[in-house]
């Protein structure tokens, strides 16, 4: 505690350094309100501290599977806090709304791949949903611009039906992503022998085997409890992320309608 309360002064310094490093004549309102150093925005700052999170988790993917999920879930979790840090100190900004996505997508993909390589049977399913991952978000992105939405997550005038209500409904959408990576992580888990029956639930999983082989015979253990739970909210995310691509092509292909016919 006493260690705890010795570094306090030092990172209040930095605070104030950097408040006193933003430009006085034009009345910014400091450190923790809009400036113009977009770069030392608190929610991009959070951002590069998931990137780094991020990277360190997929380094010892193969070596610490525990340090792995703990850096991953802390990556994770600085995605709940970055939106709310843009809103509630008024510093959103595009910089950092594409910073999020990428960081989101780049996580994900990297994750795929890792169990790409622990599920050498079902490679392919890995590297199909990180392409249409990609591919989604890519064409969102860029339809948003086309629209001239804030975000890709905004309400579409051209949207399907189920894109608009998955992006609208906040508790439907959160389980969507987040089943779909705690579904990455489950099966992660599950690769880790002293995690497949461990802890044990009075659940007969028999009826996995043929998925996860012989790490689900007898009860299953709680990372298979939770990989079921999520698998509807990922699948779902994953059919959302085939006309999220559909109907961005569509976005994009009007406009170059729009343009021919202006030209």
């Amino acid at each position: 505690q006493t260690e705890t309360h010795s570094h306090a002064p030092l990172i209040f310094s930095i605070f104030y350094l950097l408040n006193l490093a933003m430009s006085p004549e034009k009345a910014s309102p400091g450190f923790f309100g809009p400036h113009e150093n977009i770069y030392v925005y608190v929610p991009n700052l959070i951002g590069y501290g998931r990137v780094v999170c991020y990277g360190f988790s997929l380094a010892v993917a193969f070596s610490q599977p525990e340090l792995c999920l703990f850096l991953y879930f802390l990556g994770f979790f600085g995605d709940l806090l970055d939106g709310k840090a843009a809103r509630a100190l008024g510093q959103s900004s595009t910089y950092g709304a594409v910073l999020d996505m990428v960081s989101d997508r780049m996580a994900t993909t990297a994750f795929l791949f890792v169990l790409s390589h622990l599920y050498k049977e079902y490679w392919w399913v890995f590297i199909l949903l990180s392409i249409l991952d990609l591919a989604s978000h890519w064409y969102a992105m860029y339809s948003s611009l086309i629209e001239k939405r804030k975000s890709h997550k905004g309400e579409s005038k051209s949207g399907l039906f189920l894109v608009n209500f998955y992006y609208s409904h906040y508790w439907f959408f959160a389980y969507c992503c987040v089943g779909a990576e705690v579904l990455y992580l489950a099966l992660y888990l599950l690769t880790v022998p002293k995690y497949q029956h461990w802890p044990a639930l009075p659940i007969d999983g028999a009826f996995m085997v043929p998925v996860l082989g012989d790490a689900a015979a007898g009860p299953l253990s709680l990372a298979s409890v939770v990989a079921l739970l999520c698998l509807p909210g990922c699948l779902t995310k994953q059919i959302v992320n085939v006309f999220q691509l559909l109907s961005s092509a569509a976005v994009i292909a009007e406009y170059d309608r729009r343009q021919m016919k202006n030209n």
